[in-house]
């Protein structure tokens, strides 16, 4: 008797989720340093750019590993505190293959985020409101322990690709770095809904390109439901140089900077197949427009925040 064919299997890869505190998200670009920025949303204010870093200089190594370490305090930290291996975060961060440097690069990046100091502009961190007229001073995170290898980097007692990567990558399995986020910081990420990225999209990303694509994830950029194309939903914001820098596009020229905003939008399209449309437009006798569109929900927002905005679809026509 014939045996019947045996069905295939096929196994489908879950795509792994990295997380960040929306308010972050949103001012991602601005942590880097910079002039403060300012966007508006049909003549209102939704994003102020107040908060600067003293003590250490982020870039995107440190937007990574941040992002790393909120996603292990999401899925198994408590009281504020996680823990992870170096491999595990270099894996996560890099992808398959990483090594020494990328160890070296994480180590760094940590103990840039421990060192710096966030100031914030009108906003009171003891009571979580804002506040005009004060400055607060505060961490993200206050407490750092790790493995003594990773003390010998900063201390130049281990050195070269190869002596960190047998070291480090020889404790496999082991918590070679654990962290204490601040009481607010860890609260937030608890009780908010937080941002959600893609790590395969957020590594294919780099620049502009990955910081605006984080920032319109956050719930403050309020995508609203076309009204002729229900399944999409579109995003119109004022372009002039306030708006720029809080994106962190800082060229003197106007055109300079609607020139790197569309080569992001083009980088952001190819790496999130969400976006359908991202145009910056330039107007001549007023400042320019960004119009975006999306598939609805593609980012990680809450709609209790959201006011019910309603844009006309003229807005955003569908490129000839």
């Amino acid at each position: 008797m014939p045996s019947e064919p045996r069905a295939s299997v096929r196994t489908v890869r879950r795509p792994q989720v990295g997380y960040l505190d929306p308010d972050v998200a949103a001012s991602v670009s601005q942590l880097a340093g910079g002039p403060a920025g300012r966007v508006r949303l049909n003549g209102r204010e939704i994003l102020a750019s107040t908060t600067r870093i003293v003590g250490a200089t982020w870039g995107e190594t440190h937007r990574h590993v941040l992002i790393a370490l909120t996603m292990f305090y999401v899925e198994s930290g408590r009281d504020g505190i996680a823990e992870a291996s170096l491999t595990k975060l270099a894996r996560l961060i890099y992808g398959s293959g990483a090594g020494g440097e990328a160890y070296r690069l994480i180590a760094r990046a940590a103990h840039d985020l421990f060192r710096g100091e966030l100031t914030i502009e009108g906003f009171d961190v003891t009571t979580g409101q804002p506040t005009p007229g004060v400055y607060s001073r505060t961490r993200l995170l206050i407490d750092l322990v790790w493995n003594e290898d990773l003390e010998r980097i900063f201390e130049g007692k281990l050195r070269g690709r190869d002596g960190i990567g047998q070291r480090i990558g020889g404790a496999r399995g082991q918590s070679t770095m654990r962290w204490r986020f601040h009481p607010a910081y860890a609260e937030r990420i608890q009780t908010a809904e937080v941002v959600s990225l893609d790590w395969d999209r957020l590594r294919s990303l780099h620049g502009v390109a990955q910081s605006l694509w984080i920032q319109l994830a956050a719930p403050r950029f309020q995508f609203t439901p076309l009204l002729e194309r229900p399944q999409f939903e579109g995003l119109e914001l004022l372009l002039d140089e306030s708006a720029y820098q809080a994106f962190g596009i800082h060229a003197s020229q106007d055109r300079d900077r609607r020139r790197t905003l569309n080569r992001a939008g083009e980088r952001i399209m190819n790496a999130d197949p969400a976006y359908e449309r991202f145009e910056a437009h330039a107007a001549k006798s007023a400042p320019g427009r960004l119009v975006v569109v999306r598939r609805a929900g593609a980012g990680s927002r809450n709609p209790g925040i959201a006011e019910q905005l309603v844009l006309s679809p003229a807005s955003f026509h569908e490129a000839a």
